[in-house]
């Protein structure tokens, strides 16, 4: 690992300084003697990172964010506009989310911000919701080829939920066994909402996908797989 404070790594009196604050230990070897590398890459910038919350705090609006296949204990949020790109499923070869992924869009200090966010290619498992999104003010928003799983909703978007000439597309993800709904929207206002080609099956106390109040707006579910579901 390297820190600021180590000035000596070889010298012959030292080796280098107690540090008490974040060691930064990226970027990684793959064996012994092998290839340097890093799990989470801004392929934007060419920075690397060890987590992909920091890789999207430290994103610029528009950079792509890629992660290699493990597990990522972590819960992520995101507020810019941004590309996260996992290396795929199915297990085992995918990058996995050990938390929930929060997505709001459409403000940025208070002020009124139309942004673009693309999810892909993650697993995201063992939270209240795998994904949880709220968009705003004319931003889009695309969550595709995903595998969501292991949570009490798989999509849930509540009573903040998509409105402004908003786009939400939820397109090619396996959505199941989930404790409650695989996709839950409590309202949409003057947007637009595509549920397509997705698998959503054994979500167990709800429906495979229940939209609430929608007001203005333009909803197309089609060429989903929807069954054994609490209640379809």
């Amino acid at each position: 690992p390297t820190h600021a404070s180590n000035v000596a790594f070889n010298a012959a009196t030292a080796r280098g300084v107690a540090v008490s604050d974040d060691v930064n230990f990226v970027p990684w070897l793959d064996a012994a003697g092998g290839d340097s590398f890093a799990p989470v890459n801004n392929t934007t910038a060419a920075t690397q990172f060890s987590s992909i919350q920091a890789a999207i705090d430290a994103a610029n609006p528009g950079d792509t964010v890629t992660c290699v296949a493990g597990v990522y204990d972590e819960s992520v949020s995101v507020e810019k506009s941004l590309t996260l790109q996992g290396m795929g499923n199915p297990l085992p070869t995918e990058a996995i989310i050990d938390g929930e992924v929060t997505i709001v869009l459409g403000w940025d200090d208070e002020e009124e911000l139309a942004e673009t966010v693309v999810i892909d290619g993650f697993t995201v498992w063992g939270a209240e919701f795998a994904v949880y999104l709220e968009i705003d003010n004319g931003s889009s928003l695309t969550i595709s080829e995903n595998i969501l799983t292991g949570a009490d909703y798989g999509i849930y978007s509540g009573a903040t939920t998509i409105a402004g000439g908003s786009t939400v597309t939820i397109t090619g993800n396996e959505i199941y066994e989930n404790y409650y709904e695989g996709i839950y929207i409590d309202s949409t206002f003057e947007s637009t909402v595509i549920i397509a080609s997705n698998i959503i099956t054994d979500n167990e106390r709800g429906d495979g996908v229940n939209l609430g109040w929608v007001e203005d707006s333009t909803v197309t579910i089609e060429d989903n797989h929807i069954e054994n579901n609490g209640y379809n």
